[in-house]
C-alpha cells in the first residue's frame, strides 16, 4: 500500500472512532420523565436539618487499632449527628 492509502484509512479510522468516545466515557443518563428538568441532575446534596437541639458536639473516640470513629459528647448550644456509622459527625449551634 502506498503511503497515502494508509495515512488516509487512518484518519477516516479516527473519524470513524471519534463519535463514540463520548458514548464510552459518559456516565448514564439518569430516568427522564414529563415532570423532570433538564438541570436536575446538577442539584445540591440534602441538607440535614436539626428538629431540636441535643446540646452535644462532636469528637472522636478510639475503636480498636484500625480507624477512630466519631461520637457526640455533651457540649451546650451545639447539635451532634453522626452519619456513616461513625465515619463522619455533622455540628451545627442551637
Amino acid at each position: 500500500m502506498s503511503r497515502k492509502v494508509r495515512v488516509a484509512l487512518r484518519c477516516v479510522a479516527l473519524i470513524a472512532v471519534f463519535p463514540l468516545v463520548p458514548a464510552l466515557v459518559s456516565p448514564p443518563a439518569p430516568a427522564s420523565g414529563p415532570y423532570r428538568s433538564a438541570l436536575s441532575h446538577l442539584g445540591a446534596a440534602s441538607a440535614l436539618a436539626a428538629s431540636t437541639c441535643n446540646n452535644k458536639a462532636c469528637t472522636q473516640a478510639s475503636h480498636g487499632l484500625k480507624f477512630l470513629k466519631f461520637t457526640c459528647v455533651a457540649s451546650p448550644g451545639t447539635n451532634c449527628k453522626t452519619v456513616h456509622g461513625g465515619q463522619d459527625c455533622a455540628v451545627s449551634t442551637c
